[in-house]
């Protein structure tokens, strides 16, 4: 029921109103046992002093209601949006109708991501706030209504209770509805490349607490309600709420158990081993969960395999191509300089043709010069 509303919601309204709007009912609803055990333990003198102070107390309600939803943006056509907190106001200005708008940058990605992480907590800490707002408006209404204060602690017990219980459900639903949102962020800065951290907010082992608290204290407003409170009725009670705190302690353990099962396959599966995802559960969705784990796994092995060895084929073959390079190269380096040294010969046998050639010529000159003197001492007849 929820769901559907709130995809109806976030197609007419800002993202983070949405969220709120839901968060908060559920939270009044949720809330609904300490509201009662106010209602019910108070004393007054007549039943309109009574219908007055819950009149007061509903009208009380809508006006903080109404703060919180100028938080979340719920008029920002008509007052603008000096009203949102700021967090709130990057994801309604950047969320349209429960996605990203197009384009966006990788920065605003970012910053988005990080008012995603605490979206839950800031809503449940802002309706704390409002509800000391409420439980002090109470008490003032109390004290104009009536003299004395004797209703004070019944209204402190209740709405702290109530208080209790309300920002429990609310961390819990706003979780649920802000997390397909926080998965389409994660992916888009994965598709841009970017770095984010995976932070989170809460454990498993944590949230089965919680069931055990909302028992306890609804348990304690039921025997506060009780006209006579006999032993049986306090040791039945008591073993109720232990029986059901155990129950849930179970339950989560079993799926904690299996998580953890498949984050040790997990690991072995970095490490590029062979890896079979077992679980001992016998719940359907962790067996089908292991099922196509498996499959995966197997999958992602016979790739590596392939790819294994085609790599130590492309290795063979480069480095046999780097032999026959290396011989060729070799090969080359003889025939360079075997084909260098009879060069070298070649050179060496033209520069002594060369040097009998120009002493001869040198020698012939000179011959003709002394034939030449000659002829001139001795004149031919």
């Amino acid at each position: 029921m929820f769901i559907k509303l709130f995809n109806w919601l976030i197609k007419r309204t800002p993202y983070c109103f949405a969220i709120g709007f839901l968060s908060k009912i559920w939270g009044i609803l949720a809330a609904f046992f300490g509201l009662f055990f106010v209602i019910v333990q108070l004393e007054y003198e007549s039943f309109e002093i009574l219908k007055l102070f819950i009149y007061s107390f509903t009208i009380l309600v809508i006006i903080v209601s109404l703060f919180c939803f100028l938080r979340y943006g719920l008029l920002r056509k008509f007052l603008g949006k000096k009203y949102e907190k700021k967090e709130f106001r990057i994801l309604n200005d950047n969320i349209l109708k429960g996605h990203f708008r197009p384009n966006i940058s990788a920065a605003t990605l970012l910053e988005s991501l990080e008012s995603l992480k605490k979206i839950n907590l800031w809503i449940g800490t802002l309706f704390i706030q409002v509800s000391v707002i409420t439980i002090s408006g109470l008490i003032l209404i109390d004290r104009l209504a009536n003299e004395e204060f004797k209703n004070v602690l019944v209204i402190l017990i209740g709405g702290c209770i109530s208080m209790t219980i309300g920002f429990i459900c609310i961390l819990i639903l706003s979780e649920l509805l802000s997390s397909p949102v926080r998965k389409e962020c994660k992916m888009l800065l994965a598709a841009k490349g970017k770095y984010f951290e995976n932070s989170y907010f809460l454990t498993l082992r944590t949230k089965s607490k919680f069931f055990i608290v909302v028992m306890g204290l609804a348990l304690a407003i039921v025997l506060s309600l009780s006209s006579s409170l006999n032993p049986t009725l306090i040791i039945f009670s008591i073993s109720a709420l232990i029986i059901a705190g155990l129950l849930s302690e179970l339950i989560f353990k079993s799926i904690y158990n299996s998580l953890m099962e498949i984050e040790e396959s997990t690991k072995k599966l970095i490490k590029r081993k062979k890896v079979s995802f077992c679980t001992g559960s016998l719940d359907k969705e962790i067996i089908d969960l292991s099922e196509n784990l498996n499959l995966t796994a197997n999958e992602i092995y016979i790739t590596r395999q392939a790819l294994e060895e085609e790599k130590t084929s492309l290795e063979i073959k480069v480095n046999a191509r780097t032999r026959e390079l290396k011989e060729l190269t070799q090969s080359l380096d003889q025939k360079v300089k075997q084909r260098t040294k009879e060069l070298q010969d070649r050179v060496d046998e033209l520069e002594r043709f060369h040097k009998l050639t120009v002493g001869r010529e040198v020698k012939m000159i000179e011959l003709k010069k002394e034939i030449k003197e000659l002829k001139k001492i001795h004149p031919v007849k």
